[in-house]
């Protein structure tokens, strides 16, 4: 799964995570981008390029004054490009806060769905299984991982 991102002047994607089972590549087309992966900090620019294994804690932002353009990419894709949707639907609707929790159940739902695609570090484990045995719950009032409206794939 391959998009392509502008990351604006002080801007940063989520939260430092991992990723379970994909690797994460990145190419720098313009603008600079900044890096923490496994402790160690580094910043690209254009024609640069970075990968990160699986389950390597990292997180991109951009420290520049300028607008940074990427291409990224995950491999295997698995479910990314619906998470990313749904996700960024939720968030455009005020249905979930990107950066933290807005409603547990629908959180719930997509960290159990989506267990595969993204972990965030800021959540302990204990956390994280809380959050899955909460989620059939979620199922049975009707939140859901996949959402018509915001997804390209046909609902299930």
């Amino acid at each position: 799964m391959q998009y392509e991102s502008w990351l604006a002047p002080q801007g940063s994607v989520g939260v430092p995570h991992v990723h379970p089972v994909q690797e994460s590549r990145f190419l720098i087309l313009a603008g600079r981008a900044s890096f923490m992966v496994d402790g160690h900090s580094l910043e690209l620019g254009p024609g640069e390029t970075l990968t990160v294994g699986p389950r390597t804690p990292h997180y991109l932002w951009n420290a520049a004054d300028t607008e940074a353009h990427l291409i990224i990419e995950f491999r295997p894709g698995l479910l990314k490009q619906e998470y990313f949707e749904t996700s960024f639907g939720l968030a455009r609707d005020g249905r979930l806060n990107l950066i933290g929790i807005r409603n547990l159940l629908q959180y719930a739902v997509l960290t159990a769905a989506y267990r595969h695609e993204s972990r965030p570090l800021n959540q302990s484990r204990w956390a994280h299984a809380a959050l899955v045995g909460l989620a059939p719950l979620g199922w049975l009032l009707g939140y859901r991982a996949h959402y018509a409206r915001y997804c390209t794939r046909s609902a299930d």
